[in-house]
């Protein structure tokens, strides 16, 4: 990935997973022009709470020194600006909520800042149709124009940060017994963090986060972490139309710093896009996820969790399935 700012700040970042997450940074006191170059090469979907915290301490940390106050283009694979990352929560499921906006994807971006606080970025993303087969007729996306996403953002690192994000899209798609046609897209996603600090609190343990977000638009299924997986951009209609499928998704966590060594994280997310007949009674319709763990920091880069998790699936047709999960991860950040 390429980077282009005006900032005081000189890094190279590179990480052995292969997902640019190290940061060795340098002061400039002349604050030129900079251009770094960052390995980005990401399998999609990979997800883990050291990662999460990377990801954090790599866009808010270093970055933060040189985006508060100065203009920055990002050239490569990276998060859309409708992707919140900071508010992704400190699961050891190694996938997150279903509700969670994953958008990483090869994109043009530029963040213009708004003072100290505030900074609206936008960009330019690859476009990805995911159209849905009906009928049994098979459907394929054509991709003509990018998605355009921006979004408007403020944090404080007292208080926590809050982010309202919009991205727009030209959906195309194509069967051979229906023709093609193309709809268009868009999506409104707000998500934000708050700190808490519990009065009973000795300064030694950390803040409880509490953190929520909610989106909602037409033609978004690819930006879900869950309903990514599936064609739940648009469908065919009766009438041989093309019609953008609304999505909903609502998520919540809490994290409670026990002791300095102790936490634990509850989250609850839930998706549902509205499809059409003649996608079939199969299709992705609701899905819901909860979790709740208990995390000990060993030491500074490694921590071992248990987590409890559900999850509630529905079908098109109504036909629904639940299950129960728990597990143990051990995590150890190399950076």
């Amino acid at each position: 990935m390429l980077r282009f700012c005006e900032h005081s700040v000189q890094r190279w970042e590179h990480d052995q997973r292969q997902q640019g997450r190290a940061d060795e940074s340098a002061d400039d006191d002349h604050g030129e022009r900079t251009l770094n170059f960052r390995s980005d090469a990401v399998r999609k979907r990979q997800r883990n709470q050291t990662q999460h915290r990377d990801q954090r301490r790599h866009q808010h940390g270093a970055q933060a020194k040189e985006a508060a106050s100065h203009d920055c283009l990002v050239i490569g694979q990276t998060f859309s600006p409708f992707e919140d990352p900071d508010i992704w929560p400190d699961t050891v499921d190694y996938e997150g909520p279903n509700s969670m906006i994953f958008a990483r994807f090869p994109l043009v971006r530029y963040k213009l800042p708004l003072g100290e606080s505030w900074a609206l970025n936008a960009g330019l993303t690859q476009p990805d149709t995911q159209a849905s087969d009906v009928d049994g007729a098979t459907a394929s996306g054509i991709n003509h124009t990018p998605d355009f996403a921006f979004n408007l953002r403020g944090e404080s690192a007292d208080l926590g940060h809050v982010q309202l994000s919009t991205v727009f899209r030209d959906l195309s798609a194509q069967s051979a017994t229906l023709g093609k046609d193309s709809v268009f897209g868009w999506g409104l996603n707000i998500a934000g963090t708050l700190n808490i600090k519990l009065p009973w609190k000795t300064d030694d343990v950390k803040a409880d986060v509490l953190g929520g977000q909610f989106t909602y638009g037409e033609g978004l299924g690819r930006y879900g972490n869950d309903s990514g997986f599936f064609p739940t951009d648009a469908a065919f209609d009766s009438n041989g139309d093309l019609k953008a499928l609304p999505y909903y998704g609502a998520f919540g966590s809490y994290t409670h710093q026990w002791l300095p060594s102790w936490r634990s994280t509850g989250t609850f997310g839930w998706v549902k896009v509205d499809g059409l007949t003649t996608q079939g009674p199969d299709a992705y319709h609701q899905t819901q996820y909860a979790s709740g763990n208990l995390v000990w920091q060993l030491r500074e880069r490694l921590s071992v969790g248990f987590e409890l998790l559900y999850g509630n699936n529905q079908k098109e047709s109504g036909a629904s399935g639940h299950v129960f999960r728990n597990q143990v991860g051990v995590a150890y950040s190399i950076f």
